[in-house]
């Protein structure tokens, strides 16, 4: 059986009238205990996505959201333990990525891990144990900073031991 999760959320009203937030979802990832799914929703008026926590039925859990302020919040993985890791990206910027790379605990505690101001993209991540496993592209593409797209640009690879704070790059490409 499908369930259409979150659809009050874009939907709601009656009569007619739309009182949504919000006009679609980008990234959805489930919780690895499956009980919740982070999603990148994109904002009604066109300016950026919030970062919400929905219940597995698609009500939207309150107290988590949306857990960043900014113009773009895309969550990049869940850990094991339940700890969301997500990317808030400041403005819609084509010039310059201004992002924080934040961890927000399975009890609601928000740490932020990095932050910065790169003129490439951060890609896909990956949780393992205390570490990240994350892409990076050198250059912006077209279009607001802030959704995850994989453009055809040179990359690297990146492992990141959280618990050492050492990052290391395992592989380039020079497309």
């Amino acid at each position: 059986t499908e369930l259409d999760i979150g659809l009050a959320l874009l939907v709601s009203g009656t009569g007619g009238q739309r009182s949504a937030r919000y006009d679609g979802f980008g990234r959805l990832l489930a919780a690895p205990d499956g009980a919740a799914i982070a999603v990148e929703a994109l904002r009604l008026d066109g300016k950026g996505a919030d970062l919400l926590i929905l219940n597995p039925s698609g009500a939207e859990i309150e107290r988590l959201s949306p857990i960043a302020g900014g113009f773009w919040n895309r969550p990049v993985a869940w850990g094991a333990d339940g700890a969301l890791y997500y990317l808030a990206i400041a403005c819609a910027s084509d010039a310059v990525y201004e992002y924080t790379l934040h961890l927000r605990n399975a009890n609601g505690a928000d740490q932020v891990l990095a932050a910065g101001i790169a003129s490439g993209e951060l890609g896909v991540f990956t949780v393992h144990q205390n570490a990240l496993a994350y892409v990076t592209f050198d250059r912006l593409t077209e279009g607001p900073a802030g959704p995850l797209r994989a453009p055809d640009d040179p990359s690297a690879l990146w492992y990141w031991d959280l618990a050492g704070n050492t990052r290391t790059r395992l592989v380039e490409t020079q497309r």
